[in-house]
């Protein structure tokens, strides 16, 4: 026996109007998003090699709620967020970058709330799968540097 989910019911056949909580804005950053994780070395490793997009490793690590709490809890403080997320490697260890760029002044109140939405974030991963999931909440008016915008162009194929 299957189930069926069709979009417009909001999966599993319960009735109702389009998605409020985000989802859907998550999903299109996911679907959107760019892997800097390198392909892995030697061609028996690359054969059986898993998958480095940011939909493979929130689905490999379970990290939909982490996210989602995340963006709920920067778009109920800071109001409407711009979601970017990627996927990056630090050492052979991939991990998935979500950025929720606001329009509030920066300074310490917000570094103070980044640190407690990704202490909360964390909370709701496993122990082994929290150095997955780097939430960061940053002022639209912050300029990065040139290294890191060059490291954000580029793009592993």
């Amino acid at each position: 026996m299957t189930t069926l989910a069709h979009p417009r019911t909001d999966g599993f056949g319960r009735p109702g109007g389009p998605r409020t909580d985000g989802r859907a804005l998550l999903e299109r950053a996911v679907a959107d998003a760019p892997s800097h994780v390198p392909p892995p070395s030697g061609w028996l490793r690359r054969l059986f090699a898993r998958d480095r997009s940011v939909a493979g490793l929130i689905h490999r690590y379970r990290l939909w709620p982490a996210i989602e709490h995340a963006y709920e809890r920067a778009t109920r403080e800071m109001g409407p967020v711009r979601v970017e997320v990627s996927a990056e490697d630090d050492v052979g260890r991939p991990y998935v970058l979500m950025e929720c760029v606001t329009g509030s002044v920066g300074g310490e109140a917000l570094l103070d709330f980044q640190s407690a939405v990704q202490a909360e974030s964390d909370a709701l991963l496993r122990a082994e799968d929290r150095l997955r999931l780097s939430v960061f909440v940053q002022a639209e008016d912050i300029d990065v540097s040139m290294a890191y915008r060059a490291r954000r162009s580029t793009q592993w194929r």
